[in-house]
């Protein structure tokens, strides 16, 4: 009773108890769940708010800028209007100073009015300190001589330190000679007043700025020291370089180190910025309040959350304790246990036939022990019995266990062959080689390999060595090895083979020269086409024949005849010794051909020129040749292809019989000029 009482005390009150896990999942779903709206829901209402921002500064600064834009084009028609008066072209100094005092009083905004002669000296003006400065150097009298009339950025006067603009329009006779320029100028501190007056609904901050960054219209809000610090630290202005056209969008901080919402909208072509902010923590507050109000109500249902969970998982876990009980007894090998049904009373159908389950789980897993029992036993018997080596290794390729034969064959106790690697009883050349094939084992791979197995008394035993993966779980574990010496077989095997190479190679050897004869050929033709269409590799071939060899054995006679045969296939046997690769072969009488599997054209064509040149440098003397030499020499043809898998034998055997002919024609192109190696395709 003690040991049952602590046992449900660890499952009730455990860190992976099921109700824990419950109230934990279910919060941490909610949780996560929450977080995921207000997230989404703060993203949205986050670029709703800073768009309804946005939208507002737009509103503001396109307002601002359109009233301005208006007003200089008022003042500039001022001052083009003056330009074309009757009087100024009269040349009467009364009448022109009327005229200039008659538009500074009647349009407010001018600070003074002047009239510059075509000397660029300020002849009248409504500001007598004026007259008599020199401004032809100045940017509105050259725009005055070039006919145009000219706006100026915010700029400081000769007359004094105030910030002005300057409005000028040439003024011509009634000739048509530039006879001066007109111009009025407004103080920049005037325009204040105009972004104060009610030109759009919307609150914004907004103030001016020249194409250089120079302050015109300060912001309304600020102070007399800010206003001063503006006007000179332009850093605090976004960047509005190239800005033309319709109002651009900006964060930063301005002059009171606020984050805020800007908005630009340049005036007359990028001559002046007019410049919205608005503070962006204000213009988000809403958005913080209904973060705040969601948050607290993600909390409330979280809390309600928690009781629910707690009392569901109340109900169900009486039941999961006494199942978890009988699992707990039947992992400790105790297989008779069934769960009586009445200890699920009441409950849930599900967890009945849980129960129900569980009790035929039991049951059958008792069964199961006895005939697992049974089966090790005729495993056993199998293993150790079997008169040839049975043996088990690990992942590492070590042996884990052995049958008595497998002792024998290895030639070490039972004990001192645990433990040990594979590969002591294999020569080392060979263990690159099975590292790979055990890997492909350990794969899920089954292998089986012929190898020579030197015991430690250095005997060795040719055997088969069948290994196939060990699969626990569906993962690999290691391997069962099994060994038949076959020593004896391998013998008698290698003394028949021995014989068949002796009676192949008298039966393939041409008698005059030593070299494999057409039938051979033939064969080893046939067997490279399959391998190299399996393998995808190229094959290549090289038909020669010695040039004017009738004429040859006419002239010196036969014997002559076939010691110069004779001395061709020495050259052939010295290029090619030691060369498994390729087979060399008089195909008949003075003609022969070279077998190349694997080998591309260029670099068969570059083996055949060796041969031509190493046939002419024997120098066998040849008086009649047709050849431009008086040596023997030999004319070859090259042709190479991919054999590919051939549907039927027949189709192959119209393949190989279409790559000879092949090499065959480029050795009749060679005939042409003669001593030459021809490639089939080229020339």
């Amino acid at each position: 009773m003690e040991k049952r009482f602590q046992l449900t005390k660890k499952l009730r009150f455990g860190p992976a108890h099921l109700r824990s896990r419950l109230m934990l999942w279910g919060c941490l779903m909610l949780i996560g769940m929450a977080l995921f709206i207000m997230v989404v829901y703060s993203l949205f209402e986050y670029r709703s708010v800073k768009l309804a921002a946005f939208n507002r500064l737009d509103e503001a600064v396109t307002a601002e800028a359109a009233y301005l834009d208006k007003w200089m084009e008022d003042r500039l028609g001022d001052i083009e209007g003056l330009s074309v008066f009757p009087t100024l072209r009269s040349e009467s100094k009364a009448f022109i100073e009327e005229a200039l005092f008659t538009v500074k009083n009647t349009r407010a905004d001018f600070m003074s009015v002047s009239f510059v002669n075509n000397r660029g000296m300020i002849e009248f003006s409504t500001t007598s300190a004026a007259i008599g400065q020199d401004v032809q150097m100045t940017e509105f009298y050259q725009e005055g001589l070039n006919g145009r009339v000219y706006v100026s950025n915010a700029k400081v006067t000769q007359t004094g330190e105030v910030p002005v603009i300057v409005f000028s329009s040439p003024v011509y006779d009634y000739d048509r000679r530039f006879t001066g320029v007109v111009t009025g100028v407004v103080a920049v501190e005037r325009m204040d007043s105009l972004l104060e007056r009610p030109h759009t609904a919307t609150a914004a901050t907004t103030f001016v700025v020249d194409n250089g960054g120079r302050l015109i219209v300060p912001p309304a809000n600020a102070d007399d020291r800010a206003r001063l610090a503006l006007f000179y630290n332009t850093g605090l202005l976004p960047d509005t370089t190239g800005l033309i056209g319709n109002p651009v969008n900006y964060e930063y901080r301005n002059f009171e180190d606020k984050k805020v919402y800007a908005a630009v909208e340049p005036i007359r072509g990028g001559l002046w910025y007019v410049i919205g902010e608005t503070d962006k923590d204000a213009a988000l507050l809403h958005l913080f309040n209904n973060v705040v109000w969601l948050s607290l109500f993600v909390l409330l249902v979280l809390s309600l959350m928690v009781v629910f969970v707690h009392k569901f998982a109340s109900r169900i876990e009486r039941p999961v304790t006494e199942l978890l009980r009988g699992v707990h007894l039947l992992r400790q090998g105790n297989y008779n246990y069934r769960i009586d049904d009445a200890a699920f009373a009441g409950t849930s159908i599900e967890l009945i036939e849980i129960c129900r389950a569980f009790n035929e789980m039991s049951s059958t897993i008792h069964h199961n022990m006895q005939q697992i029992y049974i089966s090790e036993q005729r495993y056993r018997s199998l293993f150790d019995y079997n008169i040839d080596a049975v043996f088990s290794l690990d992942m590492d390729g070590r042996f884990v266990s052995a049958n008595r034969a497998a002792s024998t064959h290895f030639g070490l106790k039972m004990e001192e062959l645990i433990g040990q690697s594979f590969l002591v009883f294999i020569d080392a050349k060979e263990h690159e080689r099975l590292i790979d094939v055990y890997h492909q084992v350990k794969g899920g791979q089954p292998t089986q390999q012929e190898l020579m197995i030197t015991r430690r008394d250095s005997t060795q035993m040719d055997a088969i060595v069948s290994v196939v993966p060990i699969f626990v779980d569906g993962k690999v574990v290691g391997t069962y090895g099994l060994m038949k010496d076959v020593t004896e077989q391998k013998q008698s095997e290698r003394a028949l083979l021995e014989t068949n190479l002796i009676l192949r190679r008298m039966s393939g050897s041409d008698g005059l020269t030593g070299l494999s004869n057409r039938r051979l050929f033939d064969e080893a033709y046939e067997q490279a086409w399959e391998e190299c269409g399996r393998e995808g590799k190229p094959l290549s071939l090289i038909v020669f024949d010695i040039d004017s060899f009738k004429i040859y054995n006419d002239t010196y006679g036969h014997l002559k005849g076939d010691e110069c045969l004779k001395h061709v296939a020495d050259v052939l046997q010295q290029l090619f010794r030691g060369r498994k690769d390729c087979l060399v072969a008089r195909y008949g009488g003075e003609e022969f051909v070279v077998l190349a599997p694997g080998q591309s054209w260029d670099f068969t064509a570059e083996l055949a020129e060796r041969i031509r040149s190493r046939i002419v440098s024997l120098k066998i003397p040849h008086e009649f040749t047709k050849a431009s030499t008086n040596v023997v020499t030999i004319s070859a043809g090259v042709a190479s292809t991919f054999p590919g898998l051939a549907v039927t034998p027949d189709v192959a055997e119209q393949a190989r019989r279409q790559l000879f002919q092949q090499a065959d024609e480029a050795l009749y192109r060679s005939k042409t000029t003669r001593n030459k190696v021809t490639i089939y395709g080229e020339g």
